[in-house]
């Protein structure tokens, strides 16, 4: 038969030693409980950003200012005018990305341009800055139809 023999219980200094260690540990954990209820929306964001990078087949594409030369006319071509805008690269995936033609939008930011065809932005500070381009809806989902005609009798 085997006896288990109780640890020995710590002596003067040590068991002070444990009870700040303890104490301090319980600070961190304290501390980055707040951090993280405090920035939620950042935290998110960077999870989703992650989670996004690592479950799909994801493309970066890096600021290029020669992109800004010409109006966008496909979405690829948009990304590449919103990396070389935002001064930082784009990432996404290349599975959601249509080869249509859009008529060019005028006046408005790259970013409402982006949220308008259905993407969602999501600025990443963490490992490298860039911005994460996630589809959001289907552009076809995001075509405002011209309202229906009423006819007068």
């Amino acid at each position: 038969m085997v006896v288990w023999d109780r640890p020995a219980e710590p002596r003067g200094g040590k068991r002070r030693a444990w009870r700040v260690t303890t104490g301090a540990a319980a600070l961190v954990a304290l501390i980055v409980a707040v951090l993280v209820v405090a920035n939620w929306g950042v935290v998110r964001d960077h999870v989703e950003a992650w989670h996004f990078q690592l479950k799909q087949d994801t493309a970066m594409i890096e600021s290029d200012p020669k992109a800004m030369s010409r109006q966008p006319r496909t979405e690829e071509q948009l990304l590449h005018f919103a990396a070389a805008k935002f001064h930082r690269p784009v990432i996404f995936s290349p599975h959601e990305v249509t080869s249509f033609q859009f008529r060019p939008m005028r006046g408005r930011g790259v970013r409402e341009i982006l949220e308008n065809r259905g993407w969602r932005i999501i600025e990443q500070r963490f490992p490298r800055r860039a911005y994460v381009v996630i589809r959001a809806a289907d552009p076809i989902e995001q075509t405002i139809l011209d309202p229906p005609l009423v006819w007068d009798n």
